[in-house]
């Protein structure tokens, strides 16, 4: 309605204008040239804010192009970097290079295989005017454990291989818990922090973080030690619980036997194979859901769940 309110409006401003141009010319005043130049002008002005370029055409000031990854190889000269979406990158480093390890300044010999790096460029140019070094961190699935198991070897969703050392001064958490160091196991995804050793091939850890993968589903059979686990995309998971498994039921402690054939199980461990895992913790019961403001919480149960 408003453009055709538009449309009408302009057709009585033109008419107007160009009656009262023929009127004042006849006595004088202006010429009708005049009032057509103006009332062409009028139209852009009733509507010319509704084609007004907006914020995303507009043009952008430039700036300096910042890519983030891991390094893949460093020397002096050459820097090569993985991102995240795999795609390896070179830079030149030269002498008007700044690098910096969180705020503190350092040099080329800083950089290791394996750190993640964010690099800054001017637009258009391979060359690094800045490396700046992450908190060094490695976080990756183990792959191997050696050295009565101060030497941990670990695999990155890139591909590439790090190791970590340990030393009695290294903390071990899963979850919020603090555990041991033969909590860890290979097959386990593990994130660590810490400092490079001096001769930048490996990482000095002073902290350990164990992230389990969890399988979610329904069990539909018991075979002793052996629980199949039907997933909610519809695979079947195999889930080995150990004499060390723990059960949790809510908040209170539960055993094997109160594991029912249709309950609905949360498993966290080891993935030992294709959809099977050694479970260190075992959830019984759906995950609570949360509760809206003046509702109760309803009963929670860890029995066979009801058809839907």
């Amino acid at each position: 309605m408003q453009r055709h309110f538009l449309k009408w409006n302009r057709g009585v401003i033109l008419g107007i204008t160009a009656g009262a141009a023929v009127g004042l010319t006849s006595l004088g005043f202006a010429t009708s040239s005049t009032f057509a130049s103006a009332s062409a002008k009028l139209p852009t002005a009733i509507s010319g804010s509704r084609h007004r370029p907006g914020p995303a055409l507009r043009p952008r000031l430039g700036r300096r192009p910042m890519v983030g990854g891991l390094v893949v190889t460093a020397n002096t000269t050459t820097l090569s970097v993985r991102s995240i979406n795999d795609v390896t990158r070179s830079y030149t480093l030269n002498s008007s290079t700044r690098y910096l390890e969180g705020t503190t300044a350092t040099d080329s010999q800083a950089l290791m295989a394996g750190e993640r790096v964010h690099v800054v460029t001017s637009p258009g140019s391979t060359t690094a005017k800045t490396v700046r070094i992450l908190e060094p961190r490695a976080m990756g699935m183990i792959v191997g454990i050696s050295n009565s198991g101060n030497t941990i070897t670990i695999t990155g969703r890139s591909g590439l291989e790090r190791v970590i050392d340990t030393s009695g001064s290294t903390s071990y958490h899963e979850g919020r818990s603090t555990v041991h160091q033969s909590a860890l196991k290979v097959g386990e995804l593990i994130s660590a922090s810490g400092k490079p050793t001096s001769n930048q091939t490996s990482l000095d850890a002073t902290n350990i973080a164990i992230h389990l993968p969890r399988y979610a589903g329904k069990v539909t059979a018991i075979n002793g030690d052996v629980l199949t686990l039907q997933l909610r995309s519809g695979v079947t998971a195999t889930i080995n619980v150990t004499r060390t498994t723990t059960y949790r039921d809510g908040t209170t402690t539960s055993n094997l036997a109160a594991v029912k054939d249709g309950s609905f199980v949360v498993a966290q461990g080891v993935v030992t194979g294709t959809n099977t895992m050694t479970a260190t913790r075992l959830q019984l019961g759906r995950p609570s859901a949360p509760v809206p403001p003046g509702k109760t919480a309803p009963a929670t149960s860890s029995g066979p769940i009801a058809p839907a």
